[in-house]
This record gives C-alpha cells, sequence and structure tokens, in this order.
C-alpha cells in the first residue's frame, strides 16, 4: 500500500528542479508557430550547433560563453560576469529573455 505512494512522491521530488526551467516551446501568446526548412548534408554536430547559436546571440547584442538547449527548447546561455558566473534563459525564435520559475508546485 505504501509503496505506490512512496514511489510517487520519489518521482514528484526528483521532476521538481526540471519545472523551474522556462518553457520556449510555446510562443507565449495566442496563435500557432509553423516552420519549414531545408537542409542541404547531415546534421551540425553539438559543436557546430554551439558555435552558430553564439554567433546569433552575439549578433543581438547577448554575450555567451557557452550556450546550451534546454529540454524545453530555450537557449541556456552562461557568461562570466566580474567574477562569477551568471545563467540566463532566452526564446530562440525571439532572443527574448525568459524568466527562470523557480516556484514549486503546491
Amino acid at each position: 500500500m505504501w509503496r505506490p505512494i512512496a514511489l510517487a512522491g520519489l518521482v514528484a521530488l526528483l521532476a521538481t528542479p526540471a519545472l523551474a526551467d522556462p518553457n520556449c516551446l510555446t510562443t507565449g501568446g495566442p496563435g500557432l508557430y509553423v516552420e519549414f526548412g531545408v537542409q542541404v548534408g547531415g546534421d551540425y554536430t553539438e559543436t557546430e550547433q554551439e558555435q552558430l547559436d553564439k554567433i546569433r546571440l552575439r549578433r543581438a547584442g547577448i554575450s555567451a560563453d557557452t550556450v546550451e538547449r534546454t529540454w524545453l527548447g530555450c537557449y541556456k546561455v552562461t557568461r562570466r560576469v566580474g567574477g562569477s558566473w551568471v545563467t540566463e534563459y532566452y526564446d530562440p525564435r525571439t532572443l527574448r529573455q525568459m524568466p527562470l520559475n523557480l516556484t514549486l508546485p503546491d
């Protein structure tokens, strides 16, 4: 009887930090987002994709030492500012900074 309850509690506890990442898969407003593209050659490697993302962010005036794509579609930008590391999240379509949601569900 207690095993399913304990397992559900453990899963909820482990999933809670993942809920803090901002969600960039939705546009944040009403409507539908559709994208088409053509690609020649194979997929980019992770290193090539990071370099292309850095170039795109720098063109927009965003300094980045490292860029990762989160599981919810955002750019996770890390840079060094005054001796400490700063992490920010950006929407890849609009390059708008996304707030980090640190409120835990009830």
